[in-house]
């Protein structure tokens, strides 16, 4: 009996070292919902805005405090133009264009209809001119223009717009020109049902691209008047602007199908927030509905920095480390955009990675950090990363740990069990 006591015991203290045959407690966390923004359509509207459909989002978080609609699939008009400008600032930045290349005008752009700075045909342009032509006039032989000089043909800059709709996540977008001139009149001969489409969200999404990635687009945008090199003058259309001077875009719209439209941005507060309105009956009704749906951002909403980088979150254990446990804190500020007086109704949540392994360095990511509400992810996931580095433990360091912890759960179990006994008696 006792070689069978001491062969037990020999094995348990092997197993207690033996490389990978650590065993340790999941942490405590909760089941992480979808990673991503999907917005809901409210049970009580409490704008009763007087549009197809709308959005309002917060540009840091992507964080939508307002929809309507939001996925239903419209005709956009010009707001079309906001991906016509993303593509283009993102050739600038590969090296593909620069603002001072020149372009010259062919005749596809030089017929161009509706809004329209009459380019010549060969006549010369930069890129700045005929960006500043789009942002401020909404320029159609502009965008057709630029188009060309980027992709060689708007067909193929088309095809870049799309992709970066399927890139975004855009799920309700479908682009057939630049410029969202209704496409029927340029092609009497095309049939098709689906035609140029975009939902309120994917203009949101596009538009907080746009000026989250490239804040200098609106220094364009929010020009309220200039005159293009062939003299013809370029009176802002985006008159909401006019009336607030904390309005600095983005993009207007309209036809007869898509009636009136607009992507707007603003800033109060350091805050920065996208509205979208679709369908307007006219353009004081789009300025109206979009102030309404901009004050109700500003008025119901606040941005909270709910957790601060470099901020110490959360200790766990290291299998095989010098130290057996390692402090992840928050690799960046965790803000969120909550409700005025419902801050309380927003969870904390901690995900932490399973089998951690020494040797870790520094920064290393190892878990995140969210909030939620009602069960849904609002706003976005932050990295939680090692604080220090911790090494991979010496033979004898993991050997002495393992014996001991060995006895410690030995002699645990002998008082769970003696306790049991105890208690046993005492409820008889």
């Amino acid at each position: 009996m006792r070689k069978l006591f001491s062969l037990l015991l020999i094995l348990a203290l092997v197993t207690a070292y033996v490389p990978g045959a650590y065993v340790f407690a999941e942490n405590n966390q909760e089941s992480q919902p979808e990673l991503q923004q999907e917005a809901t359509e409210q049970n009580v509207d409490p704008l009763n805005l007087q549009v197809r459909s709308a959005v309002l989002m917060d540009v840091e978080t992507g964080q939508v405090l307002y929809s309507k609609n939001e996925h239903v699939s419209l005709p956009p008009a010009s707001v079309t133009k906001v991906m016509t400008m993303l593509i283009v600032l993102e050739a600038i930045e590969r090296g593909q264009t620069s603002w001072d290349d020149i372009v010259t005008t062919s005749d596809k752009a030089h017929r161009m209809t509706g809004s329209q700075v009459f380019l010549a045909i060969g006549e010369r342009a930069t890129v700045e001119e005929l960006f500043e032509a789009i942002a401020i006039y909404s320029a159609n032989d502009g965008a057709v223009a630029l188009a060309e000089h980027i992709a060689g043909s708007e067909e193929i800059f088309v095809n870049l717009m799309n992709e970066k709709a399927r890139e975004l996540g855009m799920r309700n977008t479908r682009f057939l020109n630049v410029t969202g001139f209704p496409y029927i009149e340029q092609h009497p001969n095309f049939n098709d049902p689906d035609g140029h489409t975009m939902s309120a969200m994917d203009i949101a999404i596009v538009s907080r691209e746009l000026v989250k990635r490239y804040p200098e687009a609106v220094e364009y945008t929010k020009i309220p008047f200039a005159t293009f090199k062939n003299g013809v003058d370029m009176p802002t259309r985006n008159n909401i602007m006019l009336r607030h001077d904390w309005v600095d875009g983005l993009k207007t719209g309209f036809t007869n199908e898509a009636q009136f439209c607009l992507a707007a941005t603003g800033v109060q507060n350091g805050q920065r927030l996208v509205s979208v309105i679709m369908g307007a009956e006219s353009d004081r009704a789009r300025q109206d509905e979009t102030l309404k749906l901009l004050n109700y951002g500003y008025n119901n909403f606040e941005k909270l920095t709910m957790v601060r980088g470099k901020e110490d979150i959360e200790s766990t254990r290291v299998e095989k480390g010098k130290e057996r446990d390692v402090i992840l804190m928050a690799a960046e500020n965790l803000n969120l955009v909550v409700e005025k007086g419902a801050e309380d109704s927003y969870t904390q949540v901690i995900e932490i990675y399973e089998d951690i392994v020494a040797p870790i360095e520094a920064n290393t990511v190892l878990g995140q950090i969210y909030y939620t509400k009602d069960g849904a992810l609002v706003g976005y996931p932050v990295n939680l990363v090692a604080k220090e580095d911790v090494e991979k433990g010496g033979f004898f360091r993991l050997l002495t740990r393992g014996v001991k912890d060995t006895f410690v759960n030995i002699f645990e179990g002998i008082a769970d069990s003696i306790l049991g006994i105890f208690t046993k008696d005492n409820n008889e």
